[in-house]
């Protein structure tokens, strides 16, 4: 049996995926024009959404294994992996979605209101 899927689906899914897109650009040109930092021990641990500056690593061929590169703006929240550890979890655009990706946090800043505005 084949699922239907109705104009109003269709029409709900695209709205949502347009938030979505919307909400990325927003927090894109945001981080573009850096955020203030704060210190992560001030960082809220109550859910919601903030950006998280982080270390991204590479891999080095030379010693084998991964090394610092740098860092990079991320959006993500407080709360529990898998296991039902608590720790930092990258956003993927819904509240059941996150990445496995360990994030090691060096500083925090709230989502801009522009980004906030558009929030999936």
């Amino acid at each position: 049996m084949r699922d239907i899927i109705t104009k109003e689906m269709q029409d709900a899914y695209w709205e949502e995926w347009q938030q979505t897109q919307d909400h990325w650009l927003a927090l894109a040109e945001a981080i573009k024009a850096q955020p203030k930092q704060e210190p992560m021990d001030t960082a809220p641990k109550d859910g919601r959404r903030i950006l998280i500056k982080t270390v991204t690593f590479g891999w080095s061929s030379d010693i084998c294994q991964n090394v610092a590169t740098g860092d990079k703006w991320t959006e993500a929240r407080w709360g529990k992996d898998l296991s039902g550890k608590e720790e930092w979890l990258k956003w993927c655009g819904d509240e059941k979605t996150h990445t496995t990706e360990g994030l090691t946090p060096l500083a925090w800043a709230p989502v801009p209101s522009t980004a906030s505005s558009v929030a999936p």
